[in-house]
């Protein structure tokens, strides 16, 4: 009878060690819809969490500019400012100093760093201040959650040591304004990993569920039949694209051969061109980064120079080349590896000389379609080929003097090559070759005239992204 004390209790621990593991596994069992988890938007309820750090070389310049700030900020519903004191401490542990925190190189250095500490803490960005010249100015800097600075503020405050409630105001909306967004898409990005871990756990299950009914026999076809559609609904999606902005800006180098004739008539003229080009292209993720939607504009310029042929004395001809144009962007993105595009859009292309006898230059408005891949089989290297179909929607040559020409479609070939020097810097090499035949009826000529127009062009740039 002595030993029954002990005996209900190792019963009544067995008990509970068991009710625990049901637990655990009904709430195993129990995986909410991929579908159904969601980034929780920046507000009131779920605020930005930062930390803000004071890396003044002399203490007594920021004490009253520290507390300004930290007040203004914790007063706001939508920003969080965590305790400063154990951040501090991982960077003592990392070895980064205020001093190394003071300057932009430091600061560049230490990014991997900073995004650690920033991981480490839960936090959704971090705000550095520094008050310089005796406490007469104030840079306030905003790190994303790579470590890389989203923002940089300078003031000249009014006060010496002091900041206004005007100038505390205007930082505190600056920095939710820059912090928003990083919070926003570090969220999204939580959230899109949560969703494809309960798809993984729910097709591992779908899996072991189909090898056991498989060795039990292919008596229940209708139960197969549900394991192999749970099995299709788990299927992890692909990663998606982030979208951003994309400004292009170079040297051009090109060459225009174009040819006018008919039995008794011809103009035959190459022209070289070197100019300027550049390009934006900007674009937002969509489902997901699943769509990326933008819009490219782009546009070039080229001084050209010409001997006049119909001259009795040698004559030099001048002009201008000049393309613009903009196109409706979508692209399909293949994790980090492959982007496929389709674009609609239009051009304008202008080729004026000096007036002359024979020909004084041709303007032609076209539309675009076309389809792009953008391959990238390493880290900051993309290889471009791009194909389209150019419908031209009007085309004037010498003011009309040759009549009017018939309807055609163009068509572009083209790729190029793109090598990131840093994270938002690059170095493009880009070719285009375009193409149109034309043929041309006037009451002033009895036979019919045949244009072929060829444009080459290359370009060396250097590229932005954010």
């Amino acid at each position: 009878m002595a030993q029954s004390p002990r005996l209900i209790r190792a019963c009544l621990l067995a008990l509970c060690i068991l009710a625990c593991t049901s637990q655990a596994a009904l709430a195993q069992d129990n995986l909410p819809d991929p579908s159904s988890i969601k980034a929780a938007p920046v507000d009131e309820t779920n605020p930005v969490r930062l930390v803000l750090i004071d890396v003044t070389e002399d203490a007594g310049d920021a004490k009253s500019i520290l507390e300004g700030l930290t007040k203004e900020m914790n007063e706001s519903k939508r920003i969080e400012v965590v305790e400063t004191r154990p951040v501090i401490l991982s960077f003592v542990d990392r070895k980064i100093t205020k001093e190394l925190l003071r300057t932009s190189e430091g600061r560049e250095s230490s990014a991997k760093d900073i995004a650690e500490v920033i991981a480490e803490h839960n936090l959704e960005g971090m705000i550095i201040m520094d008050a310089y010249s005796g406490g007469r100015k104030l840079q306030v800097i905003l790190f994303d959650t790579d470590g890389k600075e989203a923002d940089e503020q300078k003031l000249s405050l009014k006060k010496r040591k002091r900041v206004s409630s005007a100038e505390r105001d205007k930082v505190r909306k600056r920095i939710f304004e820059k912090a928003s967004p990083v919070a926003t898409k570090q969220r999204e990005a939580v959230a899109r990993a949560e969703r494809e871990r309960i798809e993984a756990e729910l097709e591992k299950r779908a899996r072991a569920q189909a090898a056991t009914s498989e060795g039990e026999g292919s008596s229940g076809g209708g139960e197969g039949a549900a394991v192999t559609k749970t099995t299709e609904k788990a299927r992890a999606p692909r990663e998606g694209g982030q979208g951003g902005l994309r400004v292009q800006a170079g040297f051009l180098l090109g060459q225009r051969t174009f040819v006018l004739e008919s039995d008794t008539f011809g103009i035959d003229q190459t022209l070289p061109m070197a100019g300027a080009t550049g390009q934006v292209q900007v674009s937002t993720p969509v489902s997901d980064g699943l769509l990326l939607v933008g819009g490219t504009f782009r546009g070039s310029w080229a001084p050209l120079r010409l001997l006049d042929a119909s001259a009795e004395e040698e004559t030099l001809l001048t002009g201008h080349f000049v393309d613009v144009g903009a196109n409706f962007d979508l692209d399909f993105p293949y994790k980090s590896l492959l982007k496929i595009g389709l674009d609609l859009g239009a051009d304008v292309v202008s080729m004026t000389i000096d007036q002359n006898a024979t020909y004084t230059g041709h303007r032609y408005i076209w539309g675009r379609a076309g389809l792009g891949v953008e391959i990238t089989p390493i880290s900051r290297l993309a290889i471009r080929l791009h194909g389209g179909a150019l419908p031209v929607l009007q085309a004037l040559t010498s003011g009309g003097a040759y009549g009017a020409p018939g309807l055609d479609v163009g068509i572009e070939a083209g790729g190029g090559v793109e090598v990131g020097i840093t994270e938002s810097l690059g170095l493009a090499l880009d070719g285009r070759y375009q193409t149109f035949t034309q043929l041309y009826t006037s009451d002033s000529f009895e036979e019919t005239l045949t244009s072929s127009d060829q444009i080459l062009r290359g370009a060396v740039s250097i590229t932005y992204r954010k």
